[in-house]
Protein backbone atom coordinates (compact mmCIF):
# COMPACT_ATOMS: atom_id res chain seq x y z
CA UNK A 1 0.00 0.00 0.00
CA UNK A 2 1.75 3.39 -1.48
CA UNK A 3 1.61 6.18 1.38
CA UNK A 4 -0.77 8.03 -0.30
CA UNK A 5 -3.79 5.15 -0.41
CA UNK A 6 -2.98 5.00 3.06
CA UNK A 7 -3.34 8.49 4.27
CA UNK A 8 -6.61 8.64 2.04
CA UNK A 9 -7.82 5.77 4.06
CA UNK A 10 -6.71 7.72 7.52
CA UNK A 11 -8.12 11.11 6.36
CA UNK A 12 -11.33 9.28 5.29
CA UNK A 13 -12.03 7.53 8.25
CA UNK A 14 -11.15 10.38 10.79
CA UNK A 15 -13.55 12.28 8.82
CA UNK A 16 -16.45 10.19 9.62
CA UNK A 17 -15.48 9.84 13.86
CA UNK A 18 -17.81 11.86 15.62
CA UNK A 19 -16.15 15.12 17.98
CA UNK A 20 -17.03 13.22 21.39
CA UNK A 21 -14.48 10.56 19.67
CA UNK A 22 -11.95 13.22 18.17
CA UNK A 23 -11.63 14.80 21.36
CA UNK A 24 -8.96 12.17 22.92
CA UNK A 25 -6.97 13.00 20.07
CA UNK A 26 -6.82 16.45 20.16
CA UNK A 27 -6.19 16.52 23.65
CA UNK A 28 -3.37 14.51 23.60
CA UNK A 29 -2.64 17.13 20.51
CA UNK A 30 -2.83 20.11 23.06
CA UNK A 31 -0.38 18.23 25.57
CA UNK A 32 2.24 17.42 23.18
CA UNK A 33 2.17 21.48 21.76
CA UNK A 34 2.69 22.07 25.50
CA UNK A 35 5.20 19.48 26.51
CA UNK A 36 7.17 20.52 23.35
CA UNK A 37 6.55 24.45 24.51
CA UNK A 38 8.17 23.98 27.53
CA UNK A 39 10.67 22.11 26.52
CA UNK A 40 11.79 24.50 23.59
CA UNK A 41 9.99 28.11 24.88
CA UNK A 42 12.60 29.98 22.35
CA UNK A 43 11.44 27.96 19.26
CA UNK A 44 9.74 29.86 16.32
CA UNK A 45 9.04 27.83 13.21
CA UNK A 46 11.15 28.94 10.39
CA UNK A 47 10.15 26.74 6.96
CA UNK A 48 12.92 26.94 4.83
CA UNK A 49 12.18 28.49 0.97
CA UNK A 50 13.19 25.87 -1.85
CA UNK A 51 16.48 27.43 -2.98
CA UNK A 52 15.70 26.38 -6.59
CA UNK A 53 12.44 27.72 -7.16
CA UNK A 54 14.35 31.15 -5.36
CA UNK A 55 16.60 30.69 -8.35
CA UNK A 56 14.10 30.19 -11.06
CA UNK A 57 11.94 33.36 -9.47
CA UNK A 58 15.30 35.53 -9.71
CA UNK A 59 16.28 34.42 -13.24
CA UNK A 60 12.35 35.14 -14.78
CA UNK A 61 12.63 38.70 -12.88
CA UNK A 62 16.20 39.23 -14.72
CA UNK A 63 14.56 38.40 -18.01
CA UNK A 64 11.92 40.29 -17.86
CA UNK A 65 13.30 43.06 -16.84
CA UNK A 66 15.99 42.82 -19.81
CA UNK A 67 13.25 42.61 -22.13
CA UNK A 68 11.68 45.12 -21.11
CA UNK A 69 15.00 47.77 -20.68
CA UNK A 70 15.62 50.06 -24.48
Amino acid sequence: MSSRSLSRRASRRWAKLTDKQKKPWHDLAEQEKQAHKEAFPEYRYCPKRNAKKERQKYKRKNQLGTIMKP
